[in-house]
Parts: C-alpha cells; structure tokens; sequence
C-alpha cells in the first residue's frame, strides 16, 4: 500500500532542513564511550584534563601547582590514576573523575611513573627507578603488594594491559633502539613485536584484543600504527608531515585518540579507527598530550545505544512533541538497513521517498513504525500500513539527532 498523499519535493526538503538542525555527530562516538583525559600546560604548568564529548566541556581536575602528568582511566570510569611531582620525586596517585580526593599510592624515594590499572581494576602497572633503573612493577590498587616484573639493563616503560588482563605491553630500548614488547601479566615470555629499525613506543590495545596502537618513527616522523596483537600487520593510520603520538582507543574500538602537531603545537585529535577522518578536540596554544578514553559499564546503558541510562536522549529543543526516550526501546528501532548505524542517506531518505509516493519505490514494512499511541510517538513498532509525518519520519530524525544528556 502507498502512501495516498504525495508532498512535494521542496517541502521534504525544508523538513529535513527544519528538523536535522544541530543534528548530532553521537554516531561517530557509539557505544559505551566516555570523557577523555589528557594532561595540558594551558594553566602554566601541566594538569590534568578532562573533555566531555557530549558537551566539549574541558576542565581542570588536579589544580594544583605541581606537575601532574600520565592520567589513567580505572577500568570501571571512577578513578584516575596519574604521576604528580608534589612529594619531592614523581610517584603514582589515584583520584575520584572530577579530581577529588588525590592519594598516593607509591609512596618510593624512586620515581613512579606512567601508571596503568588493569582490566579487572585489582592491580596497576607502572614504572619505577627505585632500583636504579626504569623496571615495569605492578601492585595492588591501594598500593600494596608491590612485584617487579622486568630486570634488565634497559629502560623498560610505558606498560598497557592487555583487555583480558593476561599480558602486558610495553616499549624497551633492550636491543640498542626502542621497540615495543609484550610479555606475561608475571613478566615471563618477554617478547619483541615490533622489531623496526624506527623509534616504535606507547603501545595501546584494542578493546577486543586483536590490534596494538603505537608511535613510531620508523617514517622519519612520528606517526600512529596499529599491528596484529602478535605484530604482523603494521599499517601506518595517520600518514600525516606533522608528529603524531600518543594513542588510546576508545571503549567501543570505533575511534582512537591521539595527540598531534599538525595545528602547529600539540593538540588532541581523534580518529576512526582506521585513521580515516581525524578531527581536532582541543584548542589552545598551550601544550594537550597523552590522553586516554573513559570506559562506562555496560550495564548502565540498557538499550545499547552509547547514553547511560541517567543520561537517555530528550527531544530536541527544535521539536515539540514527544517525551523522553525509554531506555528499553532499542537504538536502531529506524535502523531500515542494519547497518547500525541511523544515516541520512539510507534511513532518513529512505523513510520520506516513501512517504512522498514515489512510484519507484513501493511501501515496506521497514520505513513503516506503526500508529501513533503512548507518550513516546517515534518508539512504535507495529506497522499500520502508512507512512506517516509523525510516526515515521519524525521517529528516524530524531533518532538520527540523538545525543546524550550532559
């Protein structure tokens, strides 16, 4: 069954234009994403930062005049661990995410750095010259129990903990030049993945396991790779004149963000993760490094759809019907095509080529979302033969306008 009546093409089109204003970019942050930290000299000295995807809110969570440098997100987004210089030498402190509650967990006369808290939020990785020379340690998360893991005469730093919490990355200078390394969560099984004759260093890995990101110079310049968790397969993701470094992949492993002089002083970037469309985050001709991507639990985001429950959509300001968004209702509910993904092209259009009739293309049940009954008129799901204004069309924009809460 068609549609009986068929508007024309200019007013499909000044719909879309009165509906998809400030339509949001979420899909390029799916999934169970949060807040990226990163240490910035913007305030005179460094601190450390936080910016909201949400809301592009930056904010400073140390304030504190020392230097303060190598946040880690805990792996259930409630703690930052980090290297302050506020006891005399470096050591390694855990705070609550908004910067309260600083504590110092090392407590050495050596230095303590570059901290990492590993997957099941028991231990944190890090580095230490309280023997003479940098060594990866871990302890327990209050501090205790400290173990050494590496013993060479080399600087071993920069530990990254595998997703499920069995190995562990790091860079080395053991054979005479850097490389990247993986060993047993014990230290056994050191083995060297990289084996270039380029400066290879700061490994990050996949959330699924399969892939390892790092910096490496082995093209003259600094640039982001990412390798087969056993090595093979290093492809070059950012190919770009400027230095490129620092890279952590999101929580979902859609994206990965890095820190880069392409703007002419360091800045946060982030990208796909398959080094297509980079985009800069950061603003400021102050100096924004080393950042790392918040985890959310997956549990507090029933629907799947990259808000956490406390934070599900509310209809735009541009829109003036409807309620709030049960968190229920599956995200693509408008996803025609399953491609997970609400576009313009293929479900937006889809939906209203069909609503105007046009001869071509014949009604089907996928653009079609039912009778408008209950508070929420977008979330319906029985077809009622009609491809209607309210149901339909205004359902899958604003799905596609979906954000989340701040």
């Amino acid at each position: 069954m068609r549609v009986l009546f068929g508007p024309a093409v200019c007013l499909t089109a000044a719909i879309v234009a009165a509906l998809l204003v400030g339509s949001s970019t979420h899909a390029n942050f799916a999934g169970l994403n949060g807040a990226i930290i990163f240490r910035s000299e913007r305030d005179g000295n460094f601190e450390i930062y936080s910016r909201s995807l949400v809301t592009g809110v930056e904010t400073n969570l140390t304030n504190d005049p020392a230097y303060d440098a190598a946040p880690g997100w805990s792996p259930d987004g409630t703690k930052i661990v980090f290297e302050p210089l506020r006891d005399g030498n470096l050591e390694i402190y855990v705070m609550n995410a908004d910067g309260s509650d600083p504590v110092n967990l090392s407590n050495s006369p050596g230095l303590d750095i570059t901290p990492a808290w590993s997957p099941d939020g028991s231990k944190i990785a890090f580095v230490s010259a309280r023997h003479g020379n940098y060594e990866i340690y871990t302890m327990n998360a209050d501090g205790s129990a400290v173990v050494r893991l590496t013993n060479n005469l080399a600087k071993d730093e920069k530990p990254a903990w595998s997703p499920d919490g069995t190995k562990i990355a790091f860079h080395t200078d053991l054979p005479g030049n850097t490389e990247v390394y993986v060993m047993n969560a014990d230290g056994t099984g050191q083995t060297n993945l990289t084996n270039s004759l380029g400066w290879d260093a700061h490994p990050a890995w996949s959330p699924d396991g399969s892939r390892i990101a790092f910096q490496s110079m082995r093209d003259g310049n600094g640039e982001i790779y990412a390798m087969n968790a056993d090595g093979t397969g290093p492809t070059n993701l950012t190919s770009h004149p400027a230095n490129d470094l620092a890279a952590d992949w999101s929580p979902d492993g859609t994206a990965i963000v890095f820190s880069s002089r392409r703007s002419g002083n360091l800045e946060i970037y982030v990208m796909n993760a398959d080094g297509s469309s980079p985009t800069r985050l950061t603003t400021n001709p102050a100096v924004d490094e080393a950042p790392n991507w918040q985890p959310l639990p997956a549990t507090d985001d029933t629907d799947g759809d990259g808000c956490t429950n406390e934070r599900e959509l509310q209809p735009p300001a541009n829109v003036a019907s409807g309620g709030g968004r049960d968190p229920n209702n599956r995200w693509d509910l408008y996803d025609t095509d399953g491609d997970t993904t609400i576009s313009l092209q293929s479900d937006i259009l889809g939906v209203i080529l069909r609503w105007s009739a046009n001869p071509s293309l014949p009604y089907e049940p996928a653009y079609d979302r039912g009778p408008s009954t209950g508070p929420n008129v977008w979330n319906k799901t029985a077809p009622d033969g009609v491809i209607d204004l309210q149901n339909d069309i205004l359902g899958v924009i604003l799905q596609y306008q979906h954000n989340c809460l701040p």
